[in-house]
């Protein structure tokens, strides 16, 4: 079991079902705005993932009953309603909605904040099924079988009985300890071997990064990093860092600082390298091409457009290089490409 102090909290049953069924509500008048789908697990639960399109959390957000971004929840025999499985909720950059802006974060939050660091990979949550066992989902989906290879869950879960053999444990002692707290538990999948993002993870720094614990209530009610990390250390995760501060302003500071230099600590992270627009590669029977966008781009980054415009000429020179783009290969080998090219300031002789 984890040495981790989990602190006890009132989960609230009735509130939670009526939030569920309100959600049932909202989906039958906007189903546009929110889908919901079953799937039948392998003890014959069903547990409902639940799909809120991206728009709502920025102008209907008030009139949600949950802000949960990746929501799973299930019905018992009574037809009472739970949640089995639960996100964070919907957040956004600083500056990108009206919450988000500093006069706002200054007048409408208080400390001690943490700062975490983001690795770059896909997201992952680990819940209990049964006091046994574990189910091991994406944002919105469960894999058919839980082990298939080729699914952001099964490679989840594959990953997740490395690093608890790692530290002598199995999944009958994380799902038991889930089962009674009744947590979800929150992951990033780094895996190169599998689908490459950004920055690149590769050899011993595969596997799973835990970075947050949420309890399973309509409501968000996460855990502390300090928490995070302890039991991510007990159960064999990789860790993520964390940085605690005081006040708003030595937040603002740090947060401009890193944007300046790029770098958390360091090293990157995800959301000060340039990317780009996968949308505009097209690879078909052997042969690569851009496709030029039907309207202008909107980019946030000047280094953006250098980095489309050495796309467009190396998609000639070296198509090699992108021929398996589409199916996230390669994306690290060409960013880092275009980083030597950047720093060996060539960009003007082009």
């Amino acid at each position: 079991m984890s040495i981790a102090n989990i602190p006890v909290i009132n989960f609230d049953a009735e509130r939670n079902d009526e939030v569920i069924k309100e959600l049932y509500e909202i989906k039958s008048n906007l189903p546009k705005e929110l889908r919901c789908k079953d799937y039948i697990l392998e003890n014959g639960q069903i547990w409902t993932s639940w799909t809120v399109r991206e728009s709502v959390y920025r102008k209907k957000y008030a009139s949600f009953p949950t802000m949960a971004r990746g929501l799973f929840t299930q019905v018992t025999n009574d037809d009472q309603q739970y949640i089995v499985a639960r996100g964070y909720d919907k957040f956004f950059n600083i500056l990108e909605t009206g919450f988000t802006q500093w006069p706002a974060l200054f007048k409408d939050t208080e400390g001690p904040y943490e700062i975490t660091a983001k690795e770059n990979g896909c997201i992952i949550f680990i819940a209990a099924l049964t006091p046994a066992e574990v189910v091991v989902t994406s944002k919105h989906a469960i894999p058919a079988v839980k082990t298939d290879p080729t699914a952001h869950g099964g490679v989840g879960y594959n990953w997740l009985l490395r690093h608890l053999s790692l530290v002598g444990k199995t999944e009958k002692d994380l799902a038991e300890w889930l089962y009674d707290k009744r947590i979800t538990l929150i992951a990033e999948l780094c895996d190169d071997e599998f689908e490459q993002h950004i920055l690149p993870y590769t050899g011993k720094d595969r596997g799973l990064y835990l970075h947050g614990i949420n309890y399973n209530t309509h409501d968000l009610n996460t855990l502390p990093a300090s928490t995070v990390q302890q039991v991510a250390i007990d159960f064999g995760f990789h860790t993520i860092d964390y940085h605690l501060f005081d006040n708003i302003s030595q937040v603002k500071e740090f947060g401009e600082n890193m944007q300046q230099i790029g770098l958390y600590k360091e090293r990157e992270v995800e959301g000060v390298v340039v990317r780009f627009t996968n949308a505009m590669l097209e690879s078909k029977d052997g042969d690569v091409r851009i496709i030029e966008p039907k309207k202008t781009l909107k980019l946030n980054y000047e280094k953006t457009q250098y980095y489309i415009e050495w796309l467009r000429k190396r998609v000639v020179s070296n198509p090699d290089w992108f021929k398996n783009y589409k199916a996230q290969k390669g994306i690290i080998f060409v960013r880092q490409e275009f980083e030597k090219f950047w720093n060996e300031g060539k960009i003007s002789e082009e």
